[in-house]
């Protein structure tokens, strides 16, 4: 079973939404889409449900936006979205 790999590079708060993770993809024509579930690389037991997803580089010159990086609204706590900063994460596929 092959799987997409992500790393978590930035975790930021969008007040009354939740927490978006800005993520790093190792293969951009891989998507990801609301509804699907990632896990730790390190402990797939817990899973983070994509619940949003959001166009981080909304407004630049759309010839130099970067496919491999995007931002997944997730509903999880303060304390658990600080700390996916650095993880990796992975989607079966």
């Amino acid at each position: 079973m092959s799987s997409l790999e992500c790393k978590v590079e930035e975790v930021f708060k969008i007040t009354g939404r939740g927490y978006v993770l800005t993520l790093i993809l190792n293969d951009s024509d891989v998507s990801l889409k609301i509804g699907d579930t990632l896990r730790y690389q390190s402990n797939e037991k817990t899973k983070i449900e994509i619940k949003g997803i959001e166009i981080l580089n909304y407004g630049s010159n759309i010839k130099n936006i970067r496919k491999d990086i995007i931002g997944i609204l997730v509903d999880l706590s303060e304390e658990q979205a600080l700390n996916t900063k650095g993880k990796i994460l992975i989607k079966h596929i």
